[in-house]
C-alpha cells in the first residue's frame, strides 16, 4: 500500500535528521527506491527554499519534507534563563563558549515557525509533508489540501492517544516512533512537569500492537532501532505499511555528522544512549557525553523549553562540531546505533531491501 501511496519501490522512509541529513542523503535515498525526507525544522523561509532547491538539483524523484510543529507558547523565568547562560559560559571549556552569549535575552531571541514555511513548500511543489513535535495547524492543513488535494500528510505519534488524535485531524499516514528511536521525541501529549514520566515511553512493538488493535485505520510507519531486513519484515508481517530508518544512516558517506560522532556511534552499545533535554529543551535520545553529564549534575538547574534551550546551546554545538569534538554537541542515536557503518547510503539501503 505505502509503495503506491508514496510511489516508492521499497516500504522505507529515510528519517529526516536535522544536522545529519544532507540533500545528498535525500537524493541518494530516492534514487535507491526509498522515500528521501528533508528536515526543515526551525529554518527560515530563505533557508527552506535553498535546501529544497539544492535537493531538486540532485534528483528528479519525489521527496518529503519534515516540519517541527511545536507550540510557540513557551514559559520560562529570567532566573532560569540567566542560570543556563552561566553554565554555558563557566561550565564548559572556553573554546566552546559563545562569546556573544551576554547579548542573548528573553526579549530579543526570535524563532522561525513552520507556519512561515508552508507557502515556500507549496510553491516548490512538495506534496509529501511529515511533521513532529505536535499537531499541524488545521487552517494550514486545509490550505495544503486545497492547493493539492493529493498531498500526503504524515504525523508522528508516540502513543495510541496521539495516533487517534492525528487520525481525527485528517492526516494520511501515521509515523509511530518507539521509545528505542534516536533523536527528538515526537510526543505532543505530556504532563506539566519535566520528568520522564511526562511523555509517553512506549516501546515500538507494544506501540505497533496497540495501534493496530485499535480503531485507527490509517497506514502505519514504524521507527525505533530498526537495523536490518529481518526487523523490517517482522514489522511488515505485523501489519505496518512501512518503516522509517535514521540511525543506520548517520555514519553514511552522505551524512553531515562529524567523524568523531560517527566513531562514537560505531563504538557504542545498547546501553550507550539516554534520554536528555540538555541540548534542545525537548526530550531526545542520544549517546551520552560530557555536556549531558554536566547538565545532569546541576540538580537545581531548570532546563529551558524548546526552542530557547536549543538556541542557547547552538553556538556551543557548532564550535564543538568544527573542532570535531563530540563532547559538546548532540549525538542523537537509537538503541542500535552501533550497527551503523561508514558506507555509501546506497550500500546500506541495498542490505536493508533484501527480499522486500
Amino acid at each position: 500500500m505505502i509503495r503506491n501511496i508514496l510511489n516508492i519501490k521499497y516500504p522505507i522512509i529515510q528519517s529526516p535528521m536535522l544536522g545529519v541529513t544532507s540533500p545528498q542523503m535525500v537524493a541518494s535515498s530516492c534514487e535507491c527506491g526509498i522515500l528521501g525526507s528533508l528536515p526543515l525544522g526551525g529554518m527560515s523561509k530563505e533557508q527552506t527554499r535553498d535546501v529544497i532547491k539544492k535537493t531538486k538539483t540532485l534528483t528528479d524523484k519525489r521527496f518529503a519534507v519534515n516540519l517541527f510543529t511545536n507550540s510557540s507558547d513557551v514559559k520560562y523565568s529570567k532566573e532560569d534563563f540567566e542560570a543556563m547562560k552561566s553554565i554555558l559560559t563557566s561550565g564548559i571549556p572556553k573554546e566552546f563558549q559563545n562569546v556573544d552569549i551576554e547579548k542573548y535575552s528573553m526579549e530579543t531571541m526570535k524563532f522561525h515557525s513552520y507556519r512561515e514555511q508552508i507557502d515556500v513548500i507549496l510553491e516548490e511543489g512538495i506534496d509529501i509533508i511529515s511533521f513532529t513535535f505536535g499537531r499541524l495547524d488545521k487552517e494550514l492543513m486545509g490550505k495544503i489540501k486545497k492547493h493539492n488535494p493529493k498531498s500526503i500528510l504524515i504525523g508522528t505519534a508516540t502513543c495510541l492517544e496521539e495516533a487517534l488524535i492525528l487520525e481525527s485531524d485528517g492526516v494520511n499516514l501515521i509515523h509511530l516512533q518507539g521509545w528505542e528511536a534516536g533523536g527528538h521525541r515526537g510526543s505532543f501529549i505530556q504532563g506539566d512537569d519535566n520528568t520522564h514520566d511526562a511523555i509517553p515511553q512506549v516501546g515500538l512493538l507494544a506501540l505497533v500492537s496497540e495501534v493496530l488493535g485499535s480503531s485507527c485505520k490509517l497506514p502505519l510507519i514504524a521507527s525505533g532501532a530498526i537495523s536490518d531486513s529481518q526487523a523490517i519484515q517482522s514489522l511488515l508481517s505485523m501489519g505496518c505499511a512501512g518503516v522509517q530508518i535514521g540511525s543506520l544512516f548517520i555514519c553514511s558517506n552522505e551524512s553531515l555528522a562529524i567523524e568523531s560522532y560517527k566513531d562514537q556511534m560505531i563504538q557504542s552499545n545498547d546501553r550507550s544512549t539516554s534520554i536528555t533535554r540538555s541540548f534542545s529543551g525537548r526530550y531526545a535520545r542520544g549517546i551520552r557525553n560530557e555536556f549531558m553529564n554536566l547538565i545532569d549534575q546541576q540538580k537545581s538547574l531548570n532546563i529551558l523549553p524548546y526552542p530557547v534551550q536549543n538556541e542557547l546551546t547552538k553556538p556551543m554545538r557548532s564550535l564543538s562540531q568544527k573542532a570535531n569534538n563530540h563532547n559538546y554537541t548532540n549525538m542523537w542515536s537509537g538503541q542500535q546505533g552501533y550497527r551503523a557503518k561508514k558506507l555509501p547510503i546506497s550500500t546500506i539501503i541495498q542490505s536493508l531491501t533484501t527480499n522486500l
